[in-house]
């Protein structure tokens, strides 16, 4: 009896094992970034993937080009757009200003725009900085998915 119960018992974390291994890749691992609107390069570069640099709920900007206002990029992976947008509501009042950017199109502009500087032998470290970033902050820490998938394929 004794050696029925310990080949149900492994049997039973084998299986949990195996479901484990099969189950983590498909995890959807949603999430979201704060950056500043100048993380994504001048407004030149910029304004068509997230709007000009001055309030959305303004026509126009500062009479002062020095004058830049508080504009929040949120960067969002895996998750719908409503979802973002109630976490970080534009508030005029408050004066929180969210534009969004799903993550892919985040990442493609910097990485067009970092070949244009370099093209244009303008500095692009920060560029480097920013899109380094943001690729590091969409990978799941700790996990390494390599051999998640080397065990997944011998299971």
């Amino acid at each position: 009896m004794n050696g029925r119960k310990s080949f149900w018992i492994a049997s039973k974390k084998l299986v949990t094992c195996l479901l484990f291994l099969y189950w983590i890749p498909a995890v959807s691992f949603s999430g979201s970034a704060i950056f500043r609107y100048e993380d994504f390069g001048p407004q030149v570069a910029v304004y068509e993937l997230i709007g000009f640099e001055w309030w959305q709920w303004e026509s126009h900007g500062d009479a002062d080009p020095t004058v830049k206002p508080d504009i929040k990029v949120v960067v969002y992976w895996d998750e719908a757009l409503d979802s973002i947008k109630t976490q970080f509501p534009v508030d005029a009042a408050r004066k929180q200003d969210y534009r969004y950017v799903e993550y892919e199109k985040a990442k493609e502009h910097l990485e067009r725009l970092i070949l244009d500087f370099e093209r244009s032998g303008l500095n692009a470290d920060s560029l480097r900085a920013i899109l380094n970033r943001l690729k590091s902050l969409k990978q799941p820490s700790g996990m390494n998915w390599n051999v998640l998938d080397k065990a997944r394929v011998r299971a």
